[in-house]
């Protein structure tokens, strides 16, 4: 039984035809990626908290709780709602394709 065999020339001319040919760059489909959902603060501390255990002694766990609570009840809130809006804002201006990629970059 014969096999037709292609020569690495031709395999390369295949390849480099068939990626250039639409000339779009690596990130030009990213507008149509489903979004990440942006977890909720809750969800966030609560996750940072299960990180964090296993390298703390108990007396650290007790002051990590306590200061997530209180980051929960004044600050946290209000930093959660500028990242939804920055979320939203960069969605409607097409300028974000995810809440975490600017400062993924950074």
């Amino acid at each position: 039984q014969r096999h037709d065999t292609i020569n690495a020339g031709h395999l390369l001319t295949i390849m480099t035809d068939n990626t250039t040919s639409t000339n779009k760059s690596t990130y030009a489909g990213q507008g149509d990626l489903t979004r990440l959902p942006i977890p909720s603060l809750e969800e966030t501390l609560e996750r940072f908290i299960t990180t964090v255990s296993p390298l703390l002694t108990s007396e650290e766990k007790e002051t990590c709780r306590h200061e997530v609570q209180t980051f929960l009840q004044t600050d946290g809130p209000k930093l959660q709602n500028l990242l939804v809006e920055y979320d939203e804002k960069g969605r409607a201006e097409g300028t974000l394709g995810s809440y975490v990629e600017e400062f993924w970059s950074d």
